[in-house]
């Protein structure tokens, strides 16, 4: 077993807490994996917590490429801003930190993605459809009817999960929530938890989860899941 990336406020922003330089040498030492963090970069004033030699791997999320469809989606007028914080890491990471964008698909702002390929197009970049259900609150209130385009990504990326033998887009992942939980997936509401990890025997439980595969409340109605995930895990669990 290995880890391949440590991953700290995978739900939230690490702009937010002042203590991400210790966090990510504690990550580095202790796990000796890279380190990846994801942001909106809104917070400029907290630029310099993005800029460590520990962390490896920092990954913006901005789904647009103007001011007006900025604030639609993502609720706030910071477009400008999150460039900011953006170019200037650019300009200021160190030699081994690697940086990258990630654009949220969904109806709403499907149009201006041939203008956010073309503004960021230095940058390396990650397209994901809007993962929806799964007791996702936020996103199944912007769920709309699918049009081609996002039945077309919907499929490539069912086809991935398909190819490289993953059940889900996280099911591989193993999340601790902010109390201590160990969760059932990282993009679940905390309720959805085996268990605190200084109360549980944590590879008992892991197995407990494989146990149990997908079949799993907070899994219910998730789209992001492998068609085929019951066969993998005949195939690489449960028969083997």
């Amino acid at each position: 077993m290995f880890v391949e990336f440590a991953h700290p406020f995978i739900n939230t922003d690490p702009l937010v807490d002042k203590r991400m330089h210790k966090i990510y040498k504690i990550l580095w030492d202790t796990l000796k994996c890279q380190v990846l963090t994801s942001t909106n970069g809104v917070l400029f004033s907290r630029r310099e917590l993005l800029r460590s030699p520990y962390l490896t791997d920092v990954w913006f999320t901005i789904s647009a490429a103007s001011s007006k469809l900025y604030r639609e989606v993502h609720g706030k007028p910071l477009f400008q801003q999150a460039i900011k914080t953006l170019y200037w890491l650019k300009k200021n990471k160190f030699w081994n930190q690697r940086l990258g964008l990630r654009f949220i698909l969904y109806e709403r702002n499907i149009h201006e993605l041939p203008k956010w390929l073309k503004f960021f197009g230095g940058f390396q970049y990650e397209i994901r459809p809007l993962h929806y259900g799964g007791d996702r609150k936020a996103s199944d209130k912007i769920k709309t009817p699918l049009n081609e385009i996002m039945k077309a990504h919907y499929l490539l990326q069912k086809q991935m999960f398909v190819d490289q033998k993953r059940p889900c887009n996280c099911f591989h992942n193993l999340s601790i929530g902010f109390d201590g939980s160990f969760m059932q997936c990282c993009d679940l509401p905390y309720k959805y938890n085996w268990g605190h990890v200084e109360e549980i025997d944590l590879l008992e439980t892991w197995h407990k989860r494989l146990d149990l595969g997908l079949d799993h409340p907070g899994c219910k109605g998730c789209n992001q899941v492998n068609p085929e995930w019951k066969t993998l895990f005949e195939d690489c669990v449960w028969n083997s």
